[in-house]
């Protein structure tokens, strides 16, 4: 469920999300940089943003799939500190890290903006900034790829956006 003007999360979920949610957006690049050790509890962002996003959004499938994710991803983390093989299960937290930014930005980035366009914006903006720049901090292959393909995407919704918009009557 969309959040209406009639039905406005509530804010104290809207701000631990964005938490979250940034969060989820930055582990990633971190695994990357010296602050890799960082990453590792960042995994659980993800999952604690879903569950948060299916709280406000009243949506028992997200509250369980994020729970679901989360003992999923806590499992994981014991059996390897107990030195116990997870086999092909192990790309789980991989693939967690690298859903979280998108992950954030639909479910939390999608309310904020509603509640606020400014707060919605500087949330977008500013996990943009963060990936890019953890990426190119990095020196990660493929940074500038990064950084012309996250600008050529944001344009090309833009303009795909603006394009669907009947042309305002003038008179």
């Amino acid at each position: 469920m969309e959040p209406t003007p009639e039905h406005m999360p509530d804010r104290r979920l809207l701000l631990a999300g964005a938490l979250f949610g940034m969060l989820a957006i930055m582990a990633l690049p971190l695994t990357q940089t010296a602050g890799a050790a960082v990453a590792v509890p960042l995994v659980f962002a993800t999952p604690v943003v879903l569950v948060l996003s299916g709280a406000m959004r009243g949506s028992r499938p997200l509250l369980g799939v994020g729970a679901g994710i989360a003992l999923v991803l806590l499992a994981l983390l014991v059996l390897t500190e107990a030195g116990v093989s997870v086999g092909g299960a192990g790309v789980v937290a991989p693939l967690v890290l690298l859903a979280g930014p998108v992950v954030a930005a639909v479910a939390i980035g999608m309310p904020l903006r509603q509640a606020d366009l400014v707060a919605g914006g500087a949330f977008l903006a500013g996990g943009t900034i963060a990936v890019i720049a953890g990426f190119a901090a990095a020196s990660v292959a493929g940074a500038t790829s990064l950084v012309l393909g996250v600008g050529l995407v944001s344009f090309a919704t833009v303009a795909y956006r603006i394009g669907r918009r009947p042309a305002p009557e003038q008179g």
